[in-house]
């Protein structure tokens, strides 16, 4: 009978000890989940509602437009711009996000404003905090504008734009009192309407005296001698 070397043994003595080790610890860990299915993590508290990558798609078609010189007062995007909008993930969280920064520059922010009313803004964000923040927008850039035709005439008929804004939920006209003070006068394009302006003499403050009386749904005070106008705006203020 050939005798097998003890080195040899011994190598298979150790081997059959950790097949059987091995053999035990597979049965008794086989439910246990493997440390990469245990690294998912849940969302960040507090993050932003904006989509980063729609932002970044919505910045250059925001960009692109004239925002302060709306000079027929119509739609400010084209249908193929609002198109492009509509495909893109979290685009009307992705608008409020822009417009509701400070960050960005005013034209931007006000372009966000214009784009998400034309669109008309989806239930998940039309809500008093946005409506909060677009009047706050418009404040700002109401005395900015070149022409004031998308707000309307005060007294006779409120802008495409001016429509927009009183359908927003929990409108809180006080956010507009600042503009009660801008003694601007308004820059009206086209015949008729230009002759009223002309006559009437506009101003900034009288457009938002009549943005709060019609959300307000109380009778606007109308009159060619500012001063009229005025008391109406002193009543509003009370």
């Amino acid at each position: 009978m050939t005798r097998m070397p003890i080195c040899d043994l011994a190598l298979m003595v150790i081997v059959g000890i950790s097949a059987i080790a091995c053999s035990r610890n597979d049965g008794q860990h086989q439910d246990t989940p493997s440390p990469i299915a245990s690294t998912s993590r849940a969302p960040r508290a507090g993050a932003s509602p904006g989509n980063p990558t729609t932002m970044n798609q919505l910045y250059p078609l925001l960009d692109a437009v004239r925002v302060f010189r709306n000079d027929d007062g119509g739609d400010l995007f084209a249908p193929a711009a609002i198109s492009q909008m509509a495909a893109m993930p979290d685009v009307d969280a992705s608008l409020v996000a822009i417009l509701s920064s400070s960050n960005e520059p005013l034209a931007r922010r006000f372009a966000a404003v214009e784009a998400l009313l034309q669109r008309g803004p989806a239930p998940v964000v039309a809500t008093a905090d946005t409506t909060a923040a677009v009047l706050d927008v418009v404040v700002k850039a109401l005395p900015q504008d070149r022409v004031h035709n998308r707000w309307g005439l005060p007294g006779h008929a409120p802008g495409r734009l001016s429509k927009r804004l009183l359908l927003l939920p929990d409108l809180d006209t006080d956010r507009l009192r600042p503009l009660l003070d801008d003694q601007h006068l308004l820059e009206i394009y086209g015949s008729e309407t230009a002759t009223i302006q002309e006559i009437h003499r506009y101003r900034i403050a009288d457009l938002a005296a009549y943005l709060i009386a019609l959300a307000r749904h109380v009778t606007y005070v109308d009159d060619p001698d500012p001063s009229v106008r005025d008391r109406f705006i002193a009543t509003l203020r009370q």
